[in-house]
């Protein structure tokens, strides 16, 4: 993943970071590595690990997502399956370096599972985060015990040491699931944003709606309203199997304007001949 550091008061603005992790095969990684750039991209820095601070020995990094606070600090959060959580780790010097690794939070799966929906190419535990001024916020999908997969928050307002217990971002019951998610705030009105895909009005869970969860209290409570216009069922003949929803999509937030982006293969688009197509919607919410 990319993010830029747009804060003008950093001595960092206008950097481009790029983190991923040294797979090696079956997406099984190693250390996280970040690379970054001053001229807009023509040249990349020699990668670090952010995950320097672990040491030696197998590590397990997949999914990194890099973000940058108000004050230039730019923090990279991923799955570490080797110890199955959420971690991250910050760099105060644009990149040059990383502080240690803090857990953001325990997770239930390793690294993947297969529900319904995604019964051949499996629900991927990942992160995505965001910062308004100093508080950072991370979401991620993860099974549960009785809610089926789920999306988490949790937040951090000492840069990261220390994260609040993780709240589910919806609050259906039964065993729906909610997965492929990602996450945007929102800085002119202080609003957390998450997107993914839902079962919920399918007691069989395979087919979704793409919905968005939203918060205006700093990630208490969240609101939600459904985003797709009608069902999409990536399990049946003609679907894309092997890669069905994949497992990322897009949201961006600003002054007010909600942005998600995703994969839909309702039937108006298996009609016209297509497959899967992208959609997106412009949500205008106060």
């Amino acid at each position: 993943m990319v993010t830029v550091d747009n804060n003008k008061k950093s001595k960092f603005f206008g950097r481009i970071y790029v983190a991923w992790d040294n797979a090696t095969g079956n997406s099984k990684g190693n250390d996280l590595l970040v690379s970054y750039s001053t001229d807009g991209g023509v040249t990349m820095s020699d990668p670090v690990a952010a995950t320097a601070s672990l040491g030696g020995g197998p590590k397990g990094s997949f999914g990194a997502d890099p973000y940058v606070t108000s004050n230039g600090t730019l923090h990279v959060a991923w799955l570490d399956y080797q110890n199955q959580r959420i971690a991250e780790a910050s760099s105060t010097d644009g990149g040059v370096s990383y502080g240690p690794v803090h857990t953001i939070a325990p997770t239930l799966l390793r690294f993947d599972t297969s529900i319904p929906a995604q019964n051949v190419r499996g629900a991927v535990v990942y992160p995505s985060c965001g910062a308004i001024g100093a508080t950072l916020y991370c979401s991620w999908g993860d099974e549960t015990v009785a809610n089926g997969f789920d999306v988490f928050l949790s937040k951090s307002t000492n840069g990261g040491v220390t994260w609040s217990p993780q709240r589910r971002v919806t609050s259906d019951t039964g065993n729906a699931d909610q997965f492929n998610h990602w996450l945007a705030v929102d800085p002119s009105n202080n609003s957390v944003n998450v997107a993914f895909y839902d079962t919920r009005q399918d007691p069989t869970n395979k087919t979704t709606l793409y919905s968005l969860a939203r918060s205006t209290d700093g990630g208490s409570t969240f609101s939600f309203q459904t985003v797709a216009t009608a069902p999409t069922d990536e399990t049946t003949p003609g679907a894309n199997l092997g890669n069905q929803y994949g497992d990322y999509e897009g949201i961006a937030a600003l002054n007010g304007i909600v942005r998600p982006v995703w994969t839909d293969r309702r039937a108006a688009v298996i009609a016209a001949g297509l497959r899967e197509e992208v959609f997106t919607q412009a949500l205008a919410i106060p």
